[in-house]
């Protein structure tokens, strides 16, 4: 649930992660696919940690805005109390993995969200690497 995010920029480690750039949309290019196998990923071991806390079917669970469901009891739990035991999960195999169908996409290619610095670049506030004056 978007509402529940709150987004930081993350301060840039060459040395630490190599080339950080994100010009050209370089990072959407490359990562998009990558990023949903994460996601999807991380949404089977929620899953699967869920299932296993109530003793259910894991076919019987769906990990849906920011928690976890059990249709037949409507039992539910967050994915913050659910990250220890998810965790712990085995990764899934790439080939295993559900992705979305675009047509599930309920963000991407909408227009819903905005972007986290735009203010700042419009308004002149937001800082550039030639902005840095070095004494």
């Amino acid at each position: 649930d978007w509402k529940r995010v709150r987004v930081a920029q993350a301060h840039g480690d060459e040395k630490k992660f190599g080339n950080q750039d994100t010009d050209g949309s370089r990072s959407t290019r490359h990562f998009f696919e990558p990023m949903r196998r994460c996601g999807a990923a991380a949404r089977t071991m929620l899953e699967a940690a869920a299932a296993e806390r109530w003793n259910v079917p894991v076919s019987e669970v769906e990990a849906k805005n920011h928690e976890v469901v059990h249709r037949p009891t409507g039992r539910r739990a967050g994915y913050g109390s659910l990250a220890k035991a998810a965790a712990g999960q085995p990764v899934p195999a790439r080939e295993t993995l559900r992705l979305k169908d675009p047509k599930q996409f309920r963000y991407i290619g909408k227009g819903q969200l905005k972007l986290v610095d735009g203010p700042d670049i419009a308004t002149g506030k937001a800082q550039y690497g030639i902005d840095t004056r070095l004494d």
